[in-house]
């Protein structure tokens, strides 16, 4: 079983505080009156109507702040076999290499156990993208980090798998994702031959480019060639 660890990341320079909360929720219940008052001389059953929609509107607001400013109080980190059981069925599903999975687990978070990280250089520029004006400074961020045990980048989610950033914290979503942006990879390097340059040539594509994305891919093959080389030198039965 997963166990459950409480932990605080913070968002900008702020932690969530329970007084925050309350007060979004006040707003909510302060709306709702304000917008039933109308009721009094618009007519009870198109009043109630426009009240409801205001309400609903409200609620989502408050939701989606806390939901961004909360980032993870409460989130499972998978043990091994549970991560391991996890790769072996993405892998099946999407035809790609249950290593490969493996090493980028082992990579990026080694093994599921840091689930985030936050991405100065990629935030700066996001914040002068025109497709996310609008965004806040905390939601911005967490499109700008990387998530869950194969640290999806917020963005990636949802341009490859259409998933918002935080469902990358539950394990088998983002095995799912991860699993998708490799078969892309794999699909991308069907030129490439030889079995190891091909290999290497998806990790490097997961994590980008340029030097430290080459640095990445052999570090990978590295991990890689460790986990085949302990395979094969087990030792003799007596």
């Amino acid at each position: 079983m997963a166990r459950i660890e409480r932990k605080m990341v913070a968002v900008g320079d702020e932690r969530r505080r329970p007084w925050k909360a309350a007060a979004a929720l006040l707003l909510v219940k302060t709306t709702a009156v304000a917008a039933a008052c109308v009721a009094v001389g618009r007519g009870a059953e198109w009043a109630w109507t426009e009240a409801v929609a205001r309400v609903e509107v409200a609620r989502a607001a408050v939701v989606d702040r806390l939901t961004v400013t909360r980032v993870v109080t409460e989130y499972r980190e998978p043990d091994a076999a549970t991560l391991a059981q996890v790769i072996r069925r993405v892998a099946a599903e999407r035809g790609v290499d249950p290593l490969v999975l493996a090493v980028i687990a082992e990579k990026e978070s080694a093994g599921g156990a840091a689930l985030y990280r936050f991405e100065p250089g990629k935030f700066e520029q996001l914040r002068g993208s025109k497709r996310y004006k609008g965004k806040s400074t905390d939601e911005l961020r967490m499109i700008a980090s990387s998530h869950g045990p194969f640290h999806v980048m917020g963005y990636s989610a949802e341009a490859y798998c259409g998933l918002p950033w935080h469902r990358m914290y539950d394990t088998l979503s983002a095995a799912r994702c991860a699993g998708e942006i490799v078969a892309r990879l794999y699909a991308d390097t069907d030129h490439v031959k030889d079995p190891s340059a091909r290999v290497r040539a998806v990790f490097k594509g997961y994590n980008g480019a340029g030097e430290d994305a080459e640095r990445y891919a052999d570090d990978a093959m590295a991990r890689l060639a460790a986990i085949l080389y302990k395979r094969v030198a087990q030792p003799a039965p007596k």
